[in-house]
């Protein structure tokens, strides 16, 4: 029996439990759910159990042992993750500001 086949069980329990212990993703799915309805909360964690698989799938295929392996890959990946996330910040950054000055213009409408 292939080496794979023995460890699987073990590695796919274990993503399974890692899936479901509570962290970012709760708290995402909870401040979707309260702030936007039920519905926008599923769709977090629909979309957060998407990208775990597509990890845990990346990982089993060998994608960590090609990034310890090759060190520019690596930096490469960090370096694009980076700039991601960095380009989310900013766009949430302008997303509130333009938001907080809506909201006063409509408190203020609401109240004459």
């Amino acid at each position: 029996m292939p080496h794979w086949i023995q460890v699987l069980p073990a590695f796919a329990l274990a993503s399974l439990i890692l899936a479901a212990l509570p962290g970012p993703a709760t708290a995402l799915f909870l401040q979707r759910s309260v702030r936007d309805g039920r519905a926008a909360g599923l769709a977090a964690v629909v979309g957060n159990e998407i990208g775990i698989f597509g990890w845990t799938v990346a990982g089993g295929a060998g994608l960590s042992a090609l990034l310890v392996a090759n060190r520019v890959l690596n930096v490469g990946i960090h370096l694009l993750g980076a700039l991601v996330l960095i380009w989310l910040g900013i766009q949430a950054w302008r997303g509130t500001r333009g938001d907080r000055g809506a909201r006063a213009d409509d408190a203020f409408g609401a109240a004459l």
